[in-house]
């Protein structure tokens, strides 16, 4: 309807008339984000981002392990080694001290869990399995090669995707970021809503 060509705004009760009546909660949900804007992005640190919405998928930048590590406390051996009657001990590794020079055949070293094998050692001989006599090892059970081993990439590979994108930051996934080696997340920018009543 035009009244002197300026458009009259139709009548609520015209509205009716066409309305879908038999429109879902989920239609109209569908309708109305159809029509909302695209999502803007901005890039903060992990600190910042505990319950927001990440705008773009989370891949990891490393492997983890990055390395072979130890599952246990124990010993790093060769798995063929365990043959010989007693082992030469010649040191330790802990955790964050890297892998240390390569094991000698027919040596064994002191691991901490976590710690990174010593280049040749593949198998992990626990405390409880193992007797020492001064510089010696001797094993007292004879486990599986490759026992008490976490392998490199056994969490994830580099590239993997870890979350994403329309994941919401727990602190669990926050934690996982930071396992990838992530400080900063393309995260969505918080909506501004004005309610209308």
């Amino acid at each position: 309807m035009k009244k002197l060509g300026v458009r009259v705004a139709p009548s609520a009760e015209t509205l009716l008339k066409h309305a879908d009546r038999e429109l879902s909660f989920a239609k109209a949900r569908a309708r109305i984000l159809s029509t909302a804007p695209c999502v803007h992005r901005e890039t903060l640190a992990l600190a910042q981002a505990a319950g927001r919405v990440l705008a773009a998928p989370v891949c990891a930048r490393r492997d983890n392990p990055a390395g072979a590590v130890s599952a246990m406390d124990g010993y790093a051996i060769r798995h063929s080694d365990l043959f010989a009657h007693a082992l030469d001990l010649d040191g330790q590794t802990a955790a964050g001290q890297g892998s240390g020079p390569p094991l000698l055949s027919q040596g064994a070293r002191r691991i901490f869990t976590g710690a990174l094998l010593p280049q040749g050692a593949d198998t992990v001989l626990i405390q409880e399995h193992a007797q020492v006599q001064g510089t010696k090892l001797i094993a007292k059970y004879k486990p599986e090669k490759g026992a008490f081993v976490r392998p490199q990439g056994f969490d994830f590979y580099k590239g993997e995707v870890l979350l994403s994108s329309g994941s919401i930051l727990t602190p669990q996934a926050l934690a996982l970021a930071a396992s990838a080696n992530l400080a900063h997340l393309q995260l969505a920018r918080r909506p501004r809503i004005a309610l209308l009543s």
